[in-house]
Formats: C-alpha cells, structure tokens, sequence
C-alpha cells in the first residue's frame, strides 16, 4: 500500500486514531479522485502543449512564467492524490 503525502495531514491536531480515519477516508475516496486526477491531467497537458503563437506577444515570458508556475502546482496535486508519493506520514 502506497503512503499517503505528508500534505493530507499538514495541519491536522487529531490524534492517532482520528488521523487513522481521516487517512481511511482519504483512501475511500477513489472516484473524487480519480475525477480530480483526469481533470488535472487534461489541464497539464493543455498547459505544456507548444503555443507559438504566444511568441508574437511582448508579454509571452509572462504568459511562460504563469503556465510554468501552474503546471507545477498541478504536478505537485497529482502526486497527492494519485496517492504516490512514498515518504510515509
């Protein structure tokens, strides 16, 4: 069984036991987040899909800059909840 990302729990006061349903509920949640997975799939590649048609813009570097700094958050939500991350909590 994969770990769960230390971010599920960052904040959470529960004890053990609490901590234990929430990581239940979590791992329950398999059509949530299989939803949110396609979803954010189909927004990465839209987001590293070659645009150049951008470059006729004086702005493209900030247009780069702000599709960069996206796809890395929607990498960085992936990798939560495609449960893959292997640092245990």
């Amino acid at each position: 069984m994969r770990h769960l990302s230390a971010q599920w729990f960052a904040g959470f006061h529960g004890n053990q036991e609490e901590k234990n349903k929430l990581e239940s509920a979590i791992r329950s949640s398999t059509v949530v987040l299989d939803i949110l997975t396609r979803f954010m799939e189909q927004e990465l590649h839209k987001l590293t899909s070659d645009k150049d048609d951008d470059y006729q813009y004086a702005s493209w570097p900030y247009l780069q800059a702000n599709r960069l700094g996206r796809a890395r958050v929607y990498r960085d939500l992936l990798s939560m909840v495609k449960l893959e991350r292997t640092t245990p909590v």
